[in-house]
């Protein structure tokens, strides 16, 4: 049952993330309109906010198969998508920081184009590594699931 949900809660997050990463072009297309710009930082940071709070739901849940007894694949399994949902919350943290220094630049007046790619590469460096790892662990839960039935 914990697993459902949280299996469930991960889609759901899944599905928000997309919405996520359209928000994130909206921020790169709007660079030059201070204003829209803005509003496309805040709606993005209100996207993250939810998502973190829908990925500590779903960490929750699988926290909860910890404390049972006798289900050591469900327990690893759930392990799996806690430290995946950790990995998740660490990409948020990193696309709040993004954002933030890119308001920072721009609002610096001293943002040229040079300055703007070099924090958009180190951003687009960062978040690929992140989003490796965490396929990599969501790939390992998905093996454990299938070899056990879970």
């Amino acid at each position: 049952e914990y697993m459902q949900e949280g299996d469930r809660l991960v889609s759901e997050i899944e599905a928000n993330s997309q919405a996520l990463m359209e928000d994130i072009s909206d921020v790169f297309y709007q660079v030059s309109d201070i204003e829209s710009f803005m509003q496309a930082v805040e709606e993005a940071k209100d996207l993250t906010a939810q998502l973190r709070d829908q990925a500590d739901e779903a960490i929750s849940e699988f926290k909860k198969i910890a404390g049972l007894e006798g289900v050591q694949d469900y327990k690893d399994y759930a392990d799996l998508k806690v430290q995946a949902g950790e990995k998740y919350k660490e990409m948020l943290d990193t696309i709040d920081e993004f954002l933030d220094e890119m308001t920072d630049l721009l609002e610096s007046g001293t943002a040229d184009e040079e300055a703007i790619n070099e924090l958009v590469q180190s951003f687009q460096t960062e978040i690929e590594e992140l989003g490796s790892e965490m396929d990599d662990i969501e790939s390992e839960a998905e093996a454990l699931k299938e070899d056990k039935n879970l």
